[in-house]
């Protein structure tokens, strides 16, 4: 069986190289989820910029968006329950916000 470093040698070469996925700056990922909690699978939105912006758009029917993001500096979450938008998160070291946008 091949080591870890070598199939991760591998997959980034097959993808275009270090240099090719050192340009990507933004992503988008998009699913559903379901869950006990939800009553029907929910569509879910996540986009990413860099260096580290992030936001999390989940549509729950009859409910509406819960959305969840960090702009670089401060963290926040809005749902339809939660209004204005809380500041739940600041910029700190701590910040699971902070900790997921700048994760690679």
């Amino acid at each position: 069986m091949p080591k870890i470093d070598t199939v991760l040698a591998r997959y980034v070469e097959a993808l275009g190289g270090k240099a090719a996925l050192q340009k990507v700056t933004s992503r988008v990922v998009k699913g559903e989820g379901e869950s006990a909690m939800l009553p029907a699978p929910a569509p879910w939105q996540f986009f990413a910029k860099a260096p580290n912006k992030r936001l999390s758009v989940l549509t729950v029917a009859g409910f509406g968006d819960v959305l969840d993001g960090f702009d670089g500096m401060h963290g926040w979450m809005k749902n339809p329950t939660c209004l204005p938008p809380s500041a739940a998160v600041r910029n700190s070291p701590r910040s699971g916000a902070m900790r997921i946008s700048t994760a690679t």
